[in-house]
């Protein structure tokens, strides 16, 4: 019941123009897939492209249809996003959160356009001249405000701290869009992380780096890094076994291959060439610090590394008769083959699979674990139901944890 996983889904949402868009203005993006159709609002279209660095938009009057993204103004000042790969239309949102979905549209559109190619859900980023270093890890582990401090970093190029395409033969491409940052800004950042804001509401801010790499910017990775998260773990680095770091990969794709065999030999390839580790911090200014030292010009050669110590898990077991409901302002978001749950504040994805799209779909209204439970054991009825209640009380006790649902 993995929440992680591809699964069938609604086709997906292909914008429909009105004939009647008065003052609308048509921006091509190369290589996005499609047009972003939107008011020809100044401060919008600033909002956007201050963002992005190397990208070349062509704009023409009017709208073209259909389109990649639509976005409507509305009468409060705020904004309507209309998206082929959302379920619904998302509404009053800020040019910041405008912004933000739309960077998602361009990026998950220049993904899908990649033949053979991939793009996986990670941060990336080099020192000088070396290898490209992919950072990923669980919700909230503290991989935005690790990419900010390296972006703050001199020597230190950015590709991306959100998704990452890769080409046919491996080859990673920046995508060329800022860091965002939920605010208020991490006090480790200092100043200088103020003075640097390129878009903000008020909660969340993009960030300008030092280098961040133009759009296109082409290098092999060769490191992988599973950020965990411990209070008052000093950074520590350890060997990841290959089959994780298949797994790992796997999980964090965006882009489902048409056949799994060709999903697994793509990650298996990807994994073999690169040197994959877990990478466990306590804070990020401290991180940033200690992979400068152990990675970038003049470091030594890594030596061996300790086995990964366990890390203490906290209870989350949830009553069977407390009602549960999902947690509002998420939609699904659709990827090809796959099935994902995505927040306009927030840049993680949650892949689903069947099961999991179902028990989105039948918390829409409240229901209780044990309610859950039996619903499930009459669909599975050759399951034990042992087996249901425990991998339900799973699911339910990580999607809490990240937010998903709440208390009804």
């Amino acid at each position: 019941m993995a929440s992680h996983r591809h699964t069938k889904g609604r086709a997906a949402l292909r914008p429909r123009l009105s004939s009647r868009l008065p003052d609308a203005l048509t921006l091509r993006f190369p290589g996005a897939g499609g047009p972003v159709v939107l008011p020809a609002d100044e401060g919008l279209i600033a909002a956007l492209t201050s963002c992005l660095h190397g990208w070349t938009p062509s704009a023409t009057p009017g709208a073209q249809n259909p389109a990649l993204a639509l976005v409507l103004r509305e009468a409060s000042g705020t904004h309507t996003l209309a998206s082929r790969h959302l379920d619904r239309p998302l509404k009053r949102l800020t040019p910041t959160a405008t912004a933000c979905g739309l960077i998602a549209d361009l990026a998950q559109g220049f993904c899908d356009g990649l033949p053979g190619g991939l793009g996986l859900h990670c941060a990336a980023f080099r020192f000088g001249a070396g290898p490209l270093i992919l950072l990923t890890g669980g919700h909230r582990a503290g991989k935005s405000t690790l990419i900010a401090h390296l972006a703050l970093q001199e020597g230190v190029e950015v590709f991306g701290d959100d998704v990452l395409p890769l080409s046919a033969t491996g080859e990673a491409i920046a995508l060329g869009a800022a860091p965002r940052l939920r605010l208020p800004l991490p006090a480790t950042l200092g100043p200088t992380a103020r003075d640097r804001i390129l878009l903000a509401d008020t909660q969340y801010a993009y960030l300008r780096p030092l280098c961040l790499a133009p759009h296109g910017t082409t290098a092999r990775p060769g490191l992988l890094l599973a950020l965990e998260r411990e209070d008052g773990a000093s950074p520590s680095l350890h060997p990841m076994p290959q089959d994780q770091a298949v797994a790992l990969l796997l999980r964090q794709s965006i882009t489902a291959l048409p056949e799994p065999e060709a999903a697994l030999a793509k990650a298996e390839a990807l994994a073999a060439g690169m040197t994959c580790l877990t990478l466990r911090i306590g804070r990020a200014d401290e991180a940033a610090a200690f992979l400068a030292q152990t990675f970038g010009p003049g470091a030594p050669r890594l030596g061996p590394l300790p086995p990964l110590p366990p890390k203490a898990q906290a209870s989350h077991a949830l009553a069977p008769d407390r009602p549960l409901i999902r947690a509002t302002g998420f939609t699904l978001r659709r990827m090809r083959a796959g099935l994902f749950l995505w927040h306009p504040e927030d840049s993680m994805l949650w892949h689903l699979n069947s099961l999991a799209h179902a028990l989105w779909l039948m918390l829409e209204t409240p229901a209780t674990p044990a309610d859950l439970a039996a619903d499930l054991a009459q669909i599975f009825p050759d399951t034990p139901k042992a087996q249901i209640s425990a991998d339900l009380a799973a699911f339910l006790a990580e999607a809490e944890e990240n937010g998903l649902i709440q208390p009804a």
